[in-house]
């Protein structure tokens, strides 16, 4: 439950496309290392096996589900500057 509160909680992840492969790759490392630390895991054990057996999502599965709820909050905004900065993009 801690580790949900506090580490899943990626504040603008949706945000985070925009960096090239190499820093989200250091990103999930560290998101692994987080996990293997805050639980105690040994080193050989799989990040993989972790995950399924305490039910947290991968690195990916959160930024991909950080990524849709923004975009759908986004897209459903009746906020008027971001529906004319929607117009603006989408209109060109």
């Amino acid at each position: 439950m801690l580790f949900r509160s506090y580490y899943i909680c990626s504040y603008d992840a949706a945000l985070w496309l925009l960096y090239n492969t190499g820093s989200i790759s250091k990103l999930a490392a560290c998101y692994s290392r987080c996990i293997k630390t805050f639980v105690g895991c040994a080193r050989g054990d799989t990040v993989t096996q972790i995950l399924f057996n305490l039910g947290l999502p991968s690195f990916n599965t959160v930024l991909h589900n950080c990524t849709a709820i923004f975009m759908r909050t986004w897209l459903n905004s009746s906020n008027s500057i971001v529906s004319y900065i929607r117009k603006i993009l989408f209109n060109k």
